[in-house]
């Protein structure tokens, strides 16, 4: 059985390998960045299946063909801090020997970290395998190869689930019996308790199972340990069936027959459970009058629930799964239509919509004509951890229209249904934060399937237990460390979907006491203070380091480094401060080992400069009603310019006031009002905002008649 053609033209248009940035205006979606498959086809070509985000942050898909021998490809895309330095890597080349594998099929991630898939062809008798690949190093394990038979299938072609104990697919046919046409299967891989398996749940047979239908393309979905599928042809009118079945085989139920009506016909991929109840899923053909051109349905999880959000009136053909971000808008691709019938990528509401009120849907982005970034989308939107959504073009690209990878940012995307958080982002070893994870569509068991990842020393590990409510599967875990570091978490959910987290823990710092000194205290207005700041552990050995700020009130004066004694010092200016009493402090601001600490209030007394007045008269031996010349001369013990008043007494008696001029007050004084005698004459300097006042040595004056 070969794989199925898709019904738009396979055209191929020059590619070339490369990863750029580009807009196009006028579109929803603003395509940010893709991946043109390699011009030589060795990095494979035609990828399909769509993306995972795996637990190292890469992303990670298929190419069903190219690569060494044409067999196809595991490639991954990693990560860069801008757009332009996001890189493509081959991780395997399919080889289509025995012992490998050939057209591989999506991949999903198991707690082990390693990738695991199908493939429709290689392994033993060419008829498929399921595989296993280290994301590290590109090792290729198989595992099983399929063999034909009613025990366990031939050519598995669609996606697979695990469930914690079991991986679940389907098989596309089994040629071995002429009436049976694939196989839903469970396989145990070994995760250290042993494997087994494949187990067949359901046969697609088309004679005692007619009403299921046969070619199960894509996988099932597992709700509370039942399973849900479709298959795309076969049943009452050969459009394929909606079925269930549960994990150990029993209660097999067809759900709904496609009628090729508005219900659509040829389901190829998987139903998805949103929180709503509903299972919301796409068929790819028309009907047979060619008016419609494939649906968007939803089903309840019995029988005969199932009815259409919207039916396609113009070539549309949605060919994947749908997928939903973390608002629970609806995104899926059609493999064609838009403004250039090369397909559109695709969003709408999930709410189940009447019979004659079908959803509207939104087109984000009609894929070109020709050229980058190539054609034809026809699987799951992949939302990426940092809200790109991410899709596979089968055909198409810049050069050999070998397909190409694109990425969209998309305004009405809500990001991914997957989050993880770390609180706080920064804690001191030793203490606690708290790593909480919550994944929206949740409501089926392979989506509440998650697994713990991170660093070695991140302790966080191993599958996660969680609650749900209201479509939210979530949980958390308390985590602390004594080493300082940077620790990294992830989780992964549904072998496809991760987020991740980064927690910062420092040192634990020591306690300190800071002390502050001033000299001179009081300090005389206009003249250099001396502030010292000395720091010290409270504990332990060692001296601090950083930074001490001087602080007057609120407002610092200036911040300082300490020396390697701890000590921070500041020589500053009182000039401009007026006379009085500051309140100072001292702020150590901490470093990576020791806490801050505050010292103690400091008062410092801001005083006025010191004068000195000097008298001199002359002469100092008069007659009466002889002039006498009494000179004041003000200095500053700073060397200002002292200012104001001096005033000349005999004892308390005025005998005069003078403005000082350059430092000196002089006036003549006559001696007729006095009577002979002696007198002790002082110059009193009244001072001014800066200086202080100060009085002169009594100069004797004789006076005779």
């Amino acid at each position: 059985m070969t794989p199925r053609i898709r019904l738009i033209a396979a055209f191929f248009v020059a590619t070339v390998a490369l990863l750029c940035p580009a807009v196009l205006s006028a579109q929803t979606a603003t395509l940010t960045l893709y991946y043109d498959v390699s011009n030589t086809g060795t990095d494979g070509t035609n990828p399909y299946g769509g993306l995972i985000q795996a637990s190292d942050g890469s992303l990670y898909g298929i190419n069903q063909y190219g690569g060494s021998v044409g067999a196809g490809t595991v490639f991954k895309i990693v990560p860069a801090s801008t757009y332009s330095g996001y890189r493509y890597d081959v991780v395997h080349s399919f080889t289509g020997t025995t012992t490998d594998a050939a057209v591989p099929n999506p991949l999903i991630e198991l707690p082990d970290g390693n990738l695991y898939g199908t493939s429709s062809y290689g392994g033993a008798h060419n008829r498929g395998t399921i595989f296993k690949i280290s994301p590290a190093t590109g090792d290729f394990t198989l595992l099983y190869s399929f063999s034909n038979q009613l025990t366990d299938g031939d050519n598995p072609y669609g996606s697979i689930i695990f469930d914690g104990t079991y991986i679940y697919g389907t098989t596309y046919a089994n040629d071995s019996d002429a009436t049976s046409y694939g196989t839903l299967w469970k396989y145990k891989p070994d995760l250290g308790s042993g494997a087994s398996g494949p187990t067949v749940l359901l046969l697609f047979d088309n004679a005692a199972n007619s009403d299921f239908g046969i070619y199960p393309w894509d996988g099932v979905t597992d709700i509370n340990g039942v399973l849900y599928g479709t298959s795309f042809q076969g049943a009452g009118f050969n459009c394929g069936a909606l079925y269930s079945s549960a994990i150990n085989g029993d209660n097999n139920q067809v759900l709904h027959t496609f009628t090729n009506g508005l219900d659509g016909c040829d389901p190829y991929a998987a139903p998805r459970l949103w929180s709503d109840g509903y299972l919301y899923g796409t068929t790819n053909q028309y009907d047979d009058a060619k008016t419609l051109f494939g649906s968007v349905y939803h089903s309840g999880t019995g029988p005969d629930t199932l009815t259409f959000n919207t039916s396609f009136s113009s070539p549309a053909y949605p060919d994947g799964e749908v997928a939903f971000d973390g608002s629970g808008n609806l995104l899926f691709v059609n493999a064609a239509g838009g403004t250039n019938n090369q397909g559109t990528l695709e969003e709408m509401t999930p709410a189940p919509a009447e019979p004659d009120s079908p959803n509207p849907v939104t087109t984000l982005y009609s894929f070109p004509a020709s050229g980058a970034p190539g054609i034809s989308p026809t699987t799951v939107p992949f939302i990426d951890n940092t809200g790109l959504v991410w899709t596979d073009l089968y055909f198409g690209g810049a050069s050999k229209g070998y397909g190409g990878i694109a990425a969209f940012t998309v305004s009405t995307v809500a990001g991914p249904p997957i989050k993880l958080t770390a609180s706080p982002t920064s804690v001191v070893a030793g203490v606690s934060a708290k790593i909480s994870w919550s994944v929206n569509n949740a409501f089926s068991t392979n989506e509440q399937y998650c697994f713990a990842t991170g660093n070695s020393n991140a302790k966080w590990q191993g599958i996660q237990s969680g609650s749900y409510s209201d479509g939210i599967y979530s949980g958390s875990a308390t985590v602390s460390f004594s080493t300082p570091g940077t620790y990294n978490f992830g989780i992964t959910c549904e072998g496809k979907e991760s987020a991740f987290a980064t927690l910062t823990v420092t040192a634990p710092t020591v306690g300190t006491t800071t002390t502050l000194t001033a000299s001179p205290n009081p300090v005389q207005t206009g003249a250099n203070i001396t502030l010292s700041a000395t720091v010290k552990k409270s504990s332990g050995s060692g001296t601090p380091t950083g930074k001490v700020a001087f602080k007057y009130g609120s407002d610092t004066l200036a911040t300082v480094a300490l020396n390697s004694s701890g000590v921070a010092t500041l020589i500053a200016p009182t000039t401009g401060y007026p006379v009085a009493t500051y309140g100072i402090t001292a702020d150590y601001e901490g470093d990576a080992n020791d806490d801050t600490s505050t010292s103690a209030t400091v008062n410092v007394q801001v005083v006025k400069d010191t004068t000195a007045t000097a008298l001199t008269i002359t002469p100092t031996s008069v007659t009466i009603g002889q002039n006498v010349t009494l000179k004041a001369t003000v200095t500053s013990s700073l060397g200002g310019k002292p200012t104001g008043t001096v005033t000349f007494k005999d004892g308390s008696t005025s005998l005069g006031t003078v403005n000082l001029s350059g430092g000196v007050a002089s006036a003549t004084v006559s001696s007729q009002p006095y009577p002979a005698g002696t007198y002790n004459v002082t110059a009193v300097y009244s001072g001014d905002a800066t200086q202080a006042t100060s009085t002169s040595p009594a100069v004797k004056v004789t006076l005779t008649k």
